[in-house]
């Protein structure tokens, strides 16, 4: 009788595990939105983490320019007069550095240099200040048509001038065409460009080869729309001021070279440049079983040229 009486009383003192707990606040006069705000007797100190604070913008930690190789960049073919815009494209640390952009080569009667400004904007060809080494921007005139090359070099404090960029372009008249032919040794084989009227290659008065040099293309007798070939079967050049529009005529430019030789075949190099489109280089090899090579066909229009490539062999012999 005691034991049964001992057993009720300790299972009454035991708390119910599911009850809410109790903590001496009525939960319904607590405010959420201030927690630790007072609720008369009781109170809570709530501590709520701080949120996460962002982290500042951290700026990319670059190479050393001296570490990098040199930024090569390749032009567009460009009209004359007209003005580069010259900077440094590169990615890597310059702090403390002087610069100094140098024209390594340009054609002959050129004498553009590159300025920090020019004295007049209207009038580039008076000249301007010169180039300020502590920034890497200049301007550049163009004044002669041809191959141009520059640098832009580097100066490390207490060190020699390191090469960041190098900048190769050809610049001429607009519409103006360039096609060089070179053989690594003697070869005979000859170039020829055909007009778009012509009917055939080797057809005068439409081709411009070594037997017809200077043929009478303008409407008006010799004009800039007129073709100069002048070189040897190993070198040769043609050369046109003024290309006509090949989208009014209906037809391109034809650019091709026939193997006159008899002997070993070999190899034979056309380059060609139009004043607005990149210059493309052609790598061929003449011989008996290759007599003739389609190169390109060539396009003008009024919002300017492009080079369509052939590089097709035909075994026939022209003429």
């Amino acid at each position: 009788m005691r034991l049964s009486l001992l057993i009720v009383l300790l299972t009454g003192c035991v708390a119910d595990p599911t009850a809410e707990p109790d903590i001496g606040i009525d939960a319904s006069r607590v405010d959420m939105a201030r927690p630790d705000a007072d609720v008369g007797d009781a109170s809570i100190d709530a501590q709520f983490p701080a949120p996460d604070a962002e982290a500042p913008d951290m700026a990319p930690v670059l190479p050393s320019c001296a570490e990098t190789d040199p930024i090569e960049r390749e032009l567009d073919a460009l009209p004359l007069d007209v003005v580069l815009d010259l900077d440094f494209d590169g990615a890597c640390d310059t702090t403390g550095w002087t610069y100094e952009w140098v024209v390594t080569a340009h054609p002959d009667g050129s004498t553009a240099l590159p300025y920090e400004r020019f004295f007049n904007n209207q009038q580039p060809a008076n000249g301007g200040e010169a180039d300020d080494r502590s920034t890497p921007t200049a301007k550049l005139l163009v004044d002669v048509g041809g191959a141009w090359a520059l640098e832009l070099r580097g100066i490390p404090p207490g060190g020699a001038a390191i090469v960041l960029q190098t900048v190769r372009f050809w610049a001429g008249r607009w519409g103006a065409l360039n096609i060089g032919h070179d053989h690594p040794r003697d070869l005979a084989a000859r170039m020829i460009l055909a007009h778009p009227n012509s009917e055939a290659w080797f057809s005068d008065p439409h081709s411009c080869w070594a037997d017809n040099p200077r043929p009478d293309w303008g409407p008006l007798g010799p004009d800039a729309s007129d073709p100069t070939f002048f070189g040897t079967l190993r070198n040769s050049m043609i050369t046109l001021d003024t290309m006509e529009n090949t989208e009014q005529l209906g037809a391109p430019y034809l650019l091709g070279v026939s193997w006159i030789g008899d002997g070993e075949a070999g190899p034979t190099d056309i380059s060609i440049s139009i004043s607005n489109a990149q210059a493309i280089r052609f790598e061929g090899r003449l011989g008996t079983d290759a007599e003739f090579w389609f190169v390109a066909k060539l396009h003008w229009t009024e919002d300017g040229g492009w080079i369509e490539p052939i590089d097709r062999y035909e075994s026939e012999r022209r003429p």
